[in-house]
């Protein structure tokens, strides 16, 4: 029951991730942008102090939007490209690709877990060169032993390399931080982080029930992901020698 429930969540959750559109910058936001305004909802100082301008796109593009250049178009919260779904992670399937790597890894640790007193007894006899003894337990010879090792070989490295892949994920996700801006060291400062609870809230929804479940989370953010809350940092200090040139 618990691996047909992961299972059958991981299954909702990729089919989402799939068929949502991360977010495109809305036609309005990009007739009306002014590339000057800076605004409550914009950083004070950082790598967002300013729009910026996408000339492939040829539109303004918002804060943490981000040109995907498999896509070939803007993303609201542009995360990164995942191959394995063919969609760009972003401002609306952004809870979705969470839930992916949450359930996925804990349906291949559930196999691993379930399987390993049987693999404790075939994976032996796959690296021994003698022939079985009689008293064996194990059901696979042949073909069937080497089937059965090498899927379970293959489950292990792929529990463990979702696990680190979810670990990463979630880590930024403590820290309201997308993987380009971390790639790229955009946002220093990373005036996004509003503390642990907001920084959940912003990426799952308000409803923290409903934060297993692959619904649509209502985020932090105004304007349909073109305008996000930050800490209002204070403006940095400024030297002495400009002070000195200002007089």
């Amino acid at each position: 029951v618990p691996y047909a429930f992961t299972l059958g969540m991981g299954c909702w959750s990729y089919f989402m991730t799939v068929v949502t559109h991360p977010g495109r910058v809305p036609l309005a936001w990009r007739e009306t942008a002014n590339p000057f305004q800076v605004d409550e909802m914009t950083p004070l100082n950082g790598s967002h102090s300013q729009r910026r301008f996408c000339p492939n796109c040829c539109h303004w593009k918002p804060p943490r939007a981000h040109h995907c250049s498999t896509c070939r178009r803007c993303v609201l919260k542009y995360d990164h490209h995942c191959p394995w779904v063919g969609n760009c992670v972003g401002f609306y399937n952004h809870k979705y690709f969470l839930l992916l790597i949450t359930y996925l890894p804990i349906s291949c640790w559930i196999i691993v877990v379930t399987m390993y007193p049987l693999a404790s007894t075939c994976l032996p006899l796959m690296i021994s060169s003698s022939p079985p003894p009689a008293t064996t337990t194990c059901p696979f010879q042949g073909l069937g032993l080497f089937n059965f090792s090498a899927a379970y070989a293959v489950t292990c490295l792929c529990a463990a390399v979702l696990t680190t892949f979810g670990l990463q994920h979630y880590w930024l996700l403590i820290k309201n931080k997308t993987t380009v801006e971390t790639i790229q060291k955009l946002e220093e400062d990373n005036q996004y982080d509003l503390g642990f609870r907001k920084n959940c809230v912003a990426a799952c929804g308000p409803e923290w029930w409903m934060w297993p479940f692959p619904t649509p989370a209502t985020e932090i953010s105004e304007e349909g992901g073109t305008r996000y809350q930050t800490r209002r940092l204070p403006p940095e200090p400024r030297s002495a020698s400009c002070l000195g040139m200002a007089v």
